[in-house]
């Protein structure tokens, strides 16, 4: 195989997995924490973890190279943000945003030690495990190292 056709590989299975992501995180969400609520719960705060910290693996969070694991972990972050402005008001002033961003900023961490996606998956379903049911963090404030849930 040509080094050219294994980068056209390589590109293909990344864009999959981009295209694919949210669903996997989402499936694995339901598989680890069955009959969960959608929002508020420990269910979701894992699968805002997992999502939040594949599309940092995606983007590079693990590339070995410094300045783009940085700049992969924060484009992720600031995904996660956008994604939830998108909510509009109404979202803005519920707790279930602020659940979801300080999960979000958790999976990102994550991804300095969890090399791939079941690494990761693993190592977070073993952190939810801690969760605390409490209000979020407010959005000034820093996030909670632990997950935060309300269902």
């Amino acid at each position: 195989m040509s080094n050219q056709t294994s980068m056209l590989n390589a590109l293909s299975s990344w864009w999959n997995d981009m295209q694919t992501f949210t669903h996997e995180a989402d499936n694995e969400a339901e598989k680890r924490f069955p009959g969960q609520a959608r929002d508020s719960s420990v269910k979701n705060a894992y699968r805002h973890a997992l999502g939040s910290g594949r599309l940092a693996q995606l983007l590079g969070a693990n590339s070995g190279i410094p300045l783009v694991e940085g700049a992969a972990r924060g484009a992720a972050k600031l995904a996660g943000y956008g994604w939830e402005a998108l909510g509009g008001p109404e979202n803005w002033r519920g707790q279930d945003m602020r659940h979801d961003l300080n999960a979000n900023a958790q999976g990102i961490a994550h991804t300095q030690t969890a090399k791939d996606f079941q690494s990761l998956a693993s190592a977070l379903e073993s952190f939810a495990r801690g969760a605390r049911k409490e209000a979020p963090p407010e959005i000034t404030d820093a996030s909670r190292p632990w997950f935060t849930y309300s269902k």
